[in-house]
């Protein structure tokens, strides 16, 4: 609501250049009036160049600091803001300082935690540890931009016309601020005519949208005595909505000029989905700290200034694109609440898919080169993997061997049915498709997901049909697990320790890149 009236105010302000020197700024509409005799009375936009807000929104109230800046002067500058509420409800200060938000975005902060982890369990297998030494990264997440407002102002208030009532009157930091409504426009009008400025009924048709309706005006602007040192730097406005509101549709006065928006809102919000789609609108969650200075409203935040969860929308389009204003609700989405979560408990999330990948691995591979070998022990090697490789090979030692000797009849059969070929060829898809899938997850650019996958799918599909064991051919098999072979690998039980270790480590890179790649999905950009 407080946003909504405040961008009205600053389109307003500088939707006009009028017929004198005075300059309106806002986040509604800044207005400049000029002479009649070069300009004719015709009404010139203030060049606007950005938009600031920081909103917190606390059971059903919307607190939000606001402002914007110009490319104007600024002498004779006024701001004018629409805010959907009844004067009643609506509370004015003036804002001394305004505060700032800095911290880390939580999806990009995720997504660095993963290529970390994956460093590490890469680097964990050892050989992997001279390319890695050659990949630099820096530091996870990102520091998130941060605003001053700055409040240009204007001449002194002028008489007041029928219709229209001034609620409050206040002056600080060298700057006036008025709370004012209008029941027609030719009320308002007549308000901003007295303020020194040439306007006309209708010259402004966006303020017509707000004019009778549960809104009221903000009217602000510097003192003619104010100075640099000593000026305030925004407006604080409080009042009650649903949904956290931020006027956009007066901006769209300023037609092919390109406006930039960026509002701070404390805690997890979530646009609507209109807006997100119209503007192409993508939040940014993040988790930082708050710094403001003594001078600003006690009520506007309590609470711990550290570890504070927030969310950046910004974005940059032609103003005429701003067809509505922006809502936004105040419930937090999935992704916000998962990349949060996840960042938070980062470390016990990956240990455990460390853990999982490391145990089926040995498991899948155990069963491929030995399937005698006892599940326990498998798992015991699977968890010396928490310590690197070289445990892991120690403790494939120790695995239990075949006492046969003598190479079974069963694997001359097998190699005359084109068993043994079937097997090499799986294994050899088997082992490319995971290189061609670790290649595609860590590409610079954002893998395609699902293509990706698909190829992967089909290709072990087809790895696995390769190892299919027709009915009669299993008998076969029976014979070369009791002499000790395996019967996807045909090696005695002493080789197939060796291989055991080296597909081990395979298997678990890749094991854990899958994982990690379904933990990183909703971190991925929208």
């Amino acid at each position: 609501m407080v946003g909504q009236k405040v961008n009205f105010l600053r389109n307003i302000l500088l939707s006009t250049l009028f017929l004198q020197n005075n300059l309106l700024f806002a986040d509604g509409i800044a207005i400049r009036s000029v002479s009649p005799i070069t300009f004719k009375g015709k009404i010139y936009y203030v060049q606007e160049n950005s938009q600031f807000a920081v909103i917190n929104y606390e059971n059903g109230i919307e607190k939000m600091m606001i402002k914007m800046t110009t490319m104007m002067p600024e002498r004779g500058v006024y701001w004018l803001l629409p805010i959907p509420a009844s004067p009643e409800e609506l509370k004015m200060d003036i804002a001394m300082k305004l505060p700032i938000l800095r911290g880390k975005e939580l999806t990009s902060w995720g997504r660095d935690i993963i290529k970390r982890a994956r460093m590490f369990a890469y680097g964990g297998q050892i050989y992997p540890l001279p390319f890695i030494a050659l990949y630099y990264f820096l530091p996870g997440g990102r520091y998130t931009g941060h605003s001053f407002v700055h409040m240009p102002g204007g001449p002194s208030p002028g008489a007041i016309p029928p219709r229209m009532v001034v609620h409050e009157h206040i002056e600080e930091g060298g700057m006036v601020a008025e709370k004012i409504t209008a029941r027609e426009p030719g009320a308002l009008y007549q308000y901003l005519k007295g303020k020194g400025l040439n306007i006309t009924r209708g010259s402004i048709p966006v303020l017509d949208y707000y004019i009778g309706k549960d809104y009221t005006f903000i009217v602000a602007w510097l003192a003619q005595t104010s100075t640099q040192s000593d000026r305030a730097q925004g407006l604080y406005l409080k009042f009650p909505t649903d949904k956290i509101y931020y006027p956009l549709y007066p901006t769209s006065v300023y037609g092919d000029e390109s406006i930039s928006v960026d509002i701070y809102l404390i805690g997890f919000r979530q646009p609507t989905a209109e807006s997100v789609k119209s503007l192409g609108i993508n939040p940014e969650y993040c988790l930082g700290n708050l710094q403001f200075h003594n001078s600003l409203p006690a009520d506007f935040f309590q609470g711990d200034r550290e570890n504070v969860k927030f969310t950046n929308i910004y974005f940059e389009k032609e103003a005429r694109s701003f067809a509505s204003d922006l809502w936004i609700s105040p419930h937090p989405p999935f992704k916000a609440l998962y990349s949060y979560f996840f960042v938070r408990y980062h470390i016990f999330i990956l240990l455990c898919i460390y853990i999982v990948s490391s145990l089926l691995s040995a498991l899948l591979i155990g069963r491929m080169v030995y399937p005698k070998w006892d599940h326990r022990a498998l798992l015991e090697v699977g968890l010396l993997n928490l310590f690197t490789l070289f445990p892991v090979i120690f403790g494939a030692i120790y695995l239990p061997r075949s006492e046969g000797k003598k190479e079974p009849e069963a694997l001359n059969e097998l190699a005359k049915k084109g068993y043994l070929y079937g097997r090499f060829d799986s294994i050899i898809l088997f082992f490319l498709s995971a290189f061609f899938f670790l290649l595609a997850i860590n590409t610079p650019d954002e893998p395609s997901y699902p293509a990706t996958a698909f190829a992967v799918l089909f290709t072990l599909i087809v790895a696995f049909l390769l190892t299919r064991v027709k009915k009669e051919d299993q008998p076969l098999f029976s014979q070369l697990i009791e002499a000790g072979y395996s019967p996807y690998l045909f090696v005695p039980a002493g080789v197939g320790k060796a291989l055991f270790i080296i597909f081990f480590s395979l298997a678990f890179i890749l094991a854990f890149t899958i994982l990690t790649s379904f933990l990183q999905l909703p971190l991925l950009p929208s």
